[in-house]
């Protein structure tokens, strides 16, 4: 709570992308409370779903998001960067323009199938058992609107910093909180440290094994693609796919897409990536020579007023805006 009141009230100038702490499974309900509560209404009780809804909201609204891990006992505090920003709509593209192309197309049972598989920008995917309490708000996903369940077919995380050594976690908490239900989790794994810019696409597929006493969740890592090499060269060859029917098995007419697949391009990726980048370089930049030209009133240029409000209701509810602004 100290963390997210610093980051709120902008006392954290750089705050970590993915910051851990350990939390019990016991505690985790406990900490929801407060998150909801301490933000907006500390003196009403509310239940679990109320809670978890103003807890996300009241960190959404600041840009912040958050994972619980029950199999891990880690409560997760999330502040993506713009490259991770765009290279989740990048993702998000290729996989719709792909969708597009069966939704349009001649073929009848997969033009209905593709129309019925819908994105999903916002979605918690929220554990109800009670031996593995989770909580995470996936970066996209998409789910078909006749699939047995609410939750998502498919999903996709990109990974960066220290969220990359939590796609293996990630991948089993989908698969178990929806009980085999969510079938894909695609990762995005980029490095960006002075000693590799290597870029990985990962799919993980789950499944279900029957047995005498009933059925167990089964998954595995079964692809896996580099699209920027360790030097930062592209891998034009590089990709993955999967088919409609693996989104969601058990809809009708599943059987007859199973060979239409959906295909990620990983040199498209690649090119979208490197533009995220360097986007956001040039953000940097420009904060950083803002901020100095705070510091010399002579080359600073003051802001426009308010059309519907004074400079004296501006001055008093922002007192920093009379002072200087940018470049």
């Amino acid at each position: 709570m100290r963390e997210l009141e610093n980051r709120r009230a902008g006392r954290v100038v750089a705050p970590q992308p993915w910051l851990k702490f350990p939390l019990s499974p016991s505690a985790f309900p406990i900490l929801r409370q407060k998150l909801s509560g301490n933000y907006y209404y500390s003196k009403q009780r509310y239940s679990e779903y109320s809670a978890l809804k103003l807890a996300r909201f009241s960190l959404t609204s600041a840009n912040y998001s958050y994972d619980y891990f029950g199999s891990t006992s880690k409560f997760v505090l999330r502040k993506p960067s713009p490259t991770h920003g765009t290279s989740a709509v990048g993702v998000l593209l290729n996989i719709e323009r792909e969708l597009d192309t069966f939704r349009s197309g001649d073929l009848e049972v997969a033009s209905k199938f593709a129309r019925e598989i819908e994105l999903r920008l916002s979605t918690d995917v929220e554990s109800n058992l009670e031996m593995l309490p989770s909580s995470h708000s996936p970066d996209i996903s998409w789910g078909h609107l006749d699939h047995s369940s609410g939750f998502p077919g498919l999903i996709v995380e990109i990974a960066y910093s220290q969220k990359r050594k939590a796609l293996k976690d990630l991948a089993y908490e989908y698969f178990c909180t929806s009980l085999g239900k969510t079938r894909i989790m695609i990762g995005v794994d980029i490095e960006s440290s002075g000693k590799s810019r290597k870029a990985t696409l990962l799919m993980w597929k789950s499944w279900l094994e029957h047995d005498a006493t009933g059925a167990q969740v089964k998954y595995d890592l079964c692809a896996e693609s580099v699209f920027r090499n360790d030097d930062g060269s592209p891998n034009l060859d590089s990709g993955i796919e999967f088919s409609l029917q693996e989104i969601a098995p058990d809809a009708p007419f599943s059987e007859q897409v199973a060979n239409c697949k959906v295909r990620i391009d990983g040199a498209k990726l690649y090119e979208r990536l490197c533009n995220a980048e360097e986007l956001e370089k040039a953000w940097k930049t420009e904060a950083k020579e803002a901020k100095e030209a705070q510091e010399r009133p002579e080359s600073a240029i003051r802001l426009p007023q308010h059309l519907d409000r004074s400079p004296e209701e501006m001055m008093e509810k922002y007192p920093g805006l009379g002072v200087r602004s940018v470049p």
